[in-house]
């Protein structure tokens, strides 16, 4: 938010929208922002053969040991 004003990012469509609170009107105010997965050229989405196949996440710091 920003005065009377609410701003999203239209991940999908990589715009950055505006909406007045006061009137409900949208605005484009920024595209082809550097947001979301890179764009492809013509190549179809493809996915791992397995689960395995995904990246996994990792804690960011080791779990506390707790006494017995």
């Amino acid at each position: 938010m920003h005065g009377e004003a609410l701003f999203t990012v239209d991940v999908e469509h990589r715009r950055l929208w505006s909406v007045s609170l006061t009137t409900g009107e949208r605005r484009v105010e920024a595209e082809d922002l550097a947001v979301g997965l890179p764009r492809a050229s013509n190549a179809a989405p493809t996915r791992p053969s397995s689960p395995t196949a995904w990246p996994r996440a990792s804690p960011a710091s080791p779990r506390p040991r707790t006494a017995p």
